[in-house]
């Protein structure tokens, strides 16, 4: 009779683990893809933003990489969140999505640099201007990359001795992403 309370009990434990590596395989893969579908976002604009305007009848390709990038790094955090992540061992998978946030910022400020140079040559205008432009360009290229340091910060911290409520981080990063959408289009105002 014990015997056969213990094998479901041992199947269930079983159950677990292979749904925690399900998990962990899947949250790479979106954190992979997220990266990929930025790199694409980021990449276009340079070719097109700056050379013409938006069109307010056309949607722009770059638009659906970005939103796709948000839909697919908010689904990241929300299943580290709950998963969660800052647990034990796993702060390592934390510890990786902020360093290649940070290293995504970083890229995303030399992007902004090259693609003011770019704008300076067909436009005349002074130290303050450039400035400020500066900030739009930081603000809409690197706004991503901030939401994945602000995820994987949020997954380190927490309340006397317990992770953060789940959805803290994904609200988080819904306030990042609408920064984002505002900041891309104060950036497509002040060029254009």
């Amino acid at each position: 009779m014990q015997h056969d309370q213990e094998e479901p009990s041992g199947q269930l434990s079983v159950l677990r683990r292979a749904l925690r590596v399900l998990g962990q395989i899947l949250l790479v893969l979106l954190v992979v893809a997220a990266l990929f579908f930025q790199l694409v976002a980021a990449w276009t604009p340079l070719g097109r933003v700056l050379a013409e305007c938006y069109n307010l009848g056309w949607v722009p390709v770059e638009a659906y990489w970005y939103g796709t990038s948000v839909l697919v790094i908010a689904a990241a955090v929300s299943i580290t969140s709950w998963m969660r992540r800052a647990v034990g061992s796993s702060g390592v998978l934390a510890g990786t999505l902020l360093a290649v946030g940070v290293l995504t910022a970083l890229l995303f400020v030399l992007v902004a640099f090259v693609s003011l140079a770019f704008w300076e040559r067909w436009h005349d205008f002074s130290a303050a201007e450039w400035w400020s432009q500066f900030v739009v360009y930081i603000a809409a290229y690197a706004t991503p990359a901030l939401a994945l340091i602000l995820a994987a910060r949020l997954m380190f911290v927490r309340r006397k001795g317990k992770p953060l409520p789940l959805a803290v981080p994904p609200a988080a990063f819904l306030v990042f992403t609408l920064a984002s959408v505002a900041f891309q289009v104060i950036r497509n105002w002040v060029v254009c």
